[in-house]
């Protein structure tokens, strides 16, 4: 679904929003925004005033230059939801539609006040999750420094004098004093290689909720599996509670949490709780056959759908469970961590120990020698 139309139930302009990669920074720029325009417009200021005044605090030039199409579009007549249409890389289906439904509904001042909330929080989780990784990323990047460093100094000093002594070395100092000469002899070919595979392997990571199999993998695998299940329960409450908060038909607001998700399979699960719900069956009873969601969810909807007060029980759900959530990420980190350490140390272990094996082996000779 490359664009998803929505419409008010009063009628009013149809507009589709594109997909929008939302990166961290966006979502930043895109909180201030709003926060702004709500400001502004609250106090009587016109929209395009507030662009204008808007463009002129922003600092990034690549933003400052959207504002500008922005203001232009909508002083030649367009709406705001419109005009953010045609940046899909600032602006996902997800704000289009929030801002198309608050100027359909004559409150695009508190729906604006909605996206800037919704644009916080998304951000302080992907936060939350970088900064949580940080420590663990800057381990193995020393570790790969310490490894480089001894092949390339240490272990060639050793390689050395067990030449000139002749004897025999264990099959592990073999293999180290071989990649050794060959990062000291052919760098100009490791280091490119050693950087494309890096490259390679983020790209990957960041592909991988593109990536069916992958995405699977990381669902059902420990430590991150069970994380990766709150955090998207929680995205999944807060999306559909605003926009079901904004008026917007419960399958319209499916179709955008679906596309909103980033994993493959929770995209397939809320799609299929859209059909569900198409056909008249209950929202719960699909989130909880989809094996993917929290029971707190699943029973909140339920709740929520008996009620028919859905919206604010998803929203007050998605409160609790980003609290939950930034303690299971830092609990997460201190379980990684140790881990990272452990297999380091034995890296390092290990790398130590074949160099420090001959010279046992060299001095046991010696001692059999003097008896």
């Amino acid at each position: 679904m490359s664009g998803i139309a929505i419409s008010d139930r009063t009628g009013g302009p149809t507009v589709s929003g594109g997909r929008g990669s939302q990166r961290p920074g966006v979502l930043l720029h895109l909180s201030g925004l709003a926060r702004h325009l709500n400001v502004l417009m609250d106090t009587g200021t016109p929209l395009a005033d507030a662009l204008r005044a808007t463009e002129r605090q922003a600092k990034d030039e690549e933003w400052r230059d959207m504002l500008v199409d922005l203001g232009s579009r909508v002083s030649k007549g367009e709406s705001l939801a419109e005009a953010m249409a045609a940046h899909p890389r600032e602006f996902d289906q997800l704000t289009v539609s929030l801002v198309a439904a608050g100027e359909a509904s004559g409150s695009l001042t508190a729906m604006l006040e909605r996206v800037s909330k919704l644009a916080r929080q998304r951000y302080a989780v992907r936060k939350s999750v970088s900064s949580a990784l940080t420590y663990p990323v800057f381990l193995i990047a020393v570790c790969l420094a310490v490894m480089v460093v001894m092949l390339a100094v240490v272990v060639p000093r050793f390689g050395e004098m067990f030449g000139s002594i002749g004897a025999p070395l264990p099959a592990s100092t073999e293999y180290l004093l071989v990649a050794s000469e060959i990062i000291r002899e052919k760098w100009w070919i490791v280091a490119p290689v050693g950087a494309a595979l890096f490259g390679g392997l983020i790209f990957a990571l960041m592909k991988a909720p593109g990536s069916p199999t992958i995405d699977r993998l990381l669902t059902g695998a420990p430590v991150i599996g069970p994380l990766r299940r709150s955090l998207s329960s929680a995205r999944f409450a807060r999306t559909l509670g605003s926009l079901l908060g904004a008026k917007i038909p419960l399958l319209d607001a499916l179709a955008l949490v679906g596309n909103s998700m980033g994993s493959v399979v929770y995209v397939e699960a809320v799609r299929k709780a859209a059909s569900d719900v198409e056909g008249g069956g209950s929202l719960g009873e699909s989130l909880e056959s989809a094996g993917l969601f929290l029971p707190t969810l699943v029973e909140t909807t339920r709740s929520g759908e008996v009620s028919a007060k859905l919206s604010d029980c998803l929203s007050t759900l998605a409160d609790h469970l980003d609290e939950d959530n930034a303690v299971a990420i830092k609990t997460a980190t201190s379980f990684i961590e140790p881990v990272i350490l452990v297999i380091l140390g034995l890296v390092v272990g290990g790398v130590t120990l074949s160099m420090f094996l001959p010279l046992f082996d060299i001095t046991a000779m010696a001692g059999s020698g003097v008896r």
